[in-house]
C-alpha cells in the first residue's frame, strides 16, 4: 500500500499526493461552526480550532415543578423547566417521576426533531455564545446515513431561520 505525504507550497496549499488536487483554506475558521451530533453526545465548536468549545450529552430534560402547599388551583399545569446536556442528565435524576429525558437520536437517525433543534440553539447560543446569523455552520454526519443528512440539514435550515440566517445548500 502507497502511503500519502503532506506537503505545503509557499501558496498556502496543502498537497496530499500527486494525485489529490490541492486544498486551500479560503474561510476565516473563526467564521465557521461544526455541530458533530452524535446518538449519545453533541461536539460544538469552531473550525481549526484542536477540541471542540463543548462536548455534552445530547439529551433534554423536561422536569416539571413541584406543586405549592399555598396553590390552591389543583388543576393548574405546573411549570415545566428545560434542561441540556449533563444538567438535564442530573435534574431528571434529582426530580424522579416528574422529570421526562429526551433524545434527538437513536442510532443516527432524527427520532425528535423538536428535541434536535432545541439542543442546537442551546449548543450555539448557550455554549458558544456567538451571534450565529452571520456565520456558517458545517454539520458532521454519518455517511451511512444519507437520508438522515437531508433532515439534518432542514433541521437546521429550521433553527437558523428562526434567527434570519440565510442557510445556503440546505433547501
Amino acid at each position: 500500500m502507497a502511503s500519502s505525504s503532506s506537503s505545503a507550497n509557499p501558496a498556502g496549499q496543502i498537497q496530499l499526493s500527486p494525485q489529490l488536487m490541492p486544498i486551500e483554506c479560503t474561510l476565516d475558521q473563526m467564521e465557521v461552526i461544526v455541530l458533530d451530533n452524535g446518538s449519545g453526545s453533541i461536539k460544538v465548536g469552531f473550525c481549526g480550532e484542536d477540541m471542540p468549545r463543548g462536548v455534552f450529552p445530547n439529551a433534554m430534560g423536561l422536569v416539571k415543578e413541584e406543586p405549592k402547599e399555598e396553590d390552591h388551583d389543583a388543576n393548574a399545569p405546573l411549570k415545566v423547566h428545560t434542561f441540556f446536556g449533563d444538567e438535564a442528565l442530573q435534574q431528571v435524576a434529582d426530580a424522579g417521576a416528574r422529570g421526562e429525558l429526551k433524545y434527538p437520536l437513536k442510532r443516527g437517525a432524527i427520532v425528535d426533531r423538536d428535541v434536535l433543534e432545541r439542543t442546537w440553539e442551546h449548543a450555539l447560543h448557550s455554549v458558544l455564545h456567538v451571534e450565529w446569523e452571520d456565520l456558517k455552520v458545517l454539520v458532521a454526519d454519518s455517511p451511512a446515513n444519507a437520508m438522515g443528512a437531508m433532515s439534518l440539514g432542514s433541521s437546521l435550515t429550521a433553527v437558523l431561520g428562526r434567527a434570519g440566517a440565510d442557510v445556503p445548500g440546505t433547501s
